[in-house]
């Protein structure tokens, strides 16, 4: 018969132990999210890894992947493509005060070649390069290397301004 209270008790002490468990995840989930979120890569090719940890703020560097919310800043709809307020993960290539040139379908940083800009999209549709211009305050330009990458190369997705990061990448994983 101790045996029975013995059992009971060890459930009970499980049972706590869950409990104690399940608050202490709750509270961490909860404290993290306020400076923490997931971006998932699932629609693109121009980056390898399909989740990423984002800080919240926009505090970066050149170099930095940031996560932005997507703006089109021309009169042309690609509702066909992104909404706004889309979310992007991009490189910060252009930092205030860079000088950006195109010059035959090549962009230049600095005088420093970074890649080509595309005529088309993949379904034929005619792309609006972005214009040559030095980079004012809280203007960006940001860039994946991928052929395909949707990007400051282009008018729709411009110089993206430090309003719209909505954070930086501090790590990523699960390679597609």
């Amino acid at each position: 018969m101790t045996q029975e209270p013995q059992a009971t008790q060890r459930k009970g002490l499980y049972g706590l132990k869950f409990f104690i468990a399940f608050l202490v995840f709750t509270i961490l989930f909860m404290v993290l999210k306020t400076k923490y979120h997931f971006g998932i890569n699932e629609f693109t090719e121009s980056l390898p890894d399909l989740i990423f940890v984002v800080e919240k703020g926009n505090e970066f560097e050149r170099g930095n992947l940031v996560e932005f919310s997507y703006k089109n800043k021309t009169d042309t709809p690609m509702k066909m493509y992104f909404e706004d307020g889309s979310l992007f993960i991009k490189q910060v290539i252009g930092m205030p005060g860079d000088d950006v040139n195109f010059k035959d379908g090549v962009f230049y940083i600095n005088g420093i070649e970074f890649g080509r800009a595309k005529e088309h999209a993949k379904d034929g549709k005619k792309l609006e390069r972005n214009v040559t211009k030095t980079l004012g305050k809280d203007e960006y330009f940001v860039f994946t290397p991928h052929k395909d990458s949707f990007d400051s190369r282009y008018a729709y997705v411009g110089y993206i301004n430090k309003s719209q990061v909505v954070g930086k990448v501090v790590t990523s994983f699960w390679e597609k």
